[in-house]
């Protein structure tokens, strides 16, 4: 899974952002970080096997972020792969949409 500062990077590098203020690139941040985070959680949870879910839930309640990364990298081979596609995905969607206004 992305941290923020990952997240951070990747917004402000692919949406050329940088010569923007501190303040608007926080807030660009911030949108497209939670979409980020959305696309990357339906990219995972869709290739979850169902049988795994209840185990995924537990560790989610209890807060075993470690223990949820490493159920989820046994569970999907190519995780690296799915979590950089989601967030290039999220980022191109943005560039469109922004390309529209």
């Amino acid at each position: 899974m992305p941290n923020l500062d990952q997240i951070r990077e990747l917004v402000i590098r692919e949406l050329d952002i940088a010569d923007l203020p501190a303040e608007e690139q926080d807030k660009i941040i911030s949108r497209v970080g939670e979409l980020i985070v959305k696309a990357v959680s339906i990219a995972i949870f869709s290739r979850l096997p169902v049988s795994v879910k209840p185990e995924y839930d537990r560790m989610e309640a209890e807060g075993d972020r470690e223990g949820i990364e490493k159920l989820v990298a046994s569970q999907i081979p190519d995780l690296d792969i799915v979590v950089d596609n989601a967030m290039k995905d999220t980022i191109e969607d943005y560039k469109k949409i922004l390309a529209t206004m």
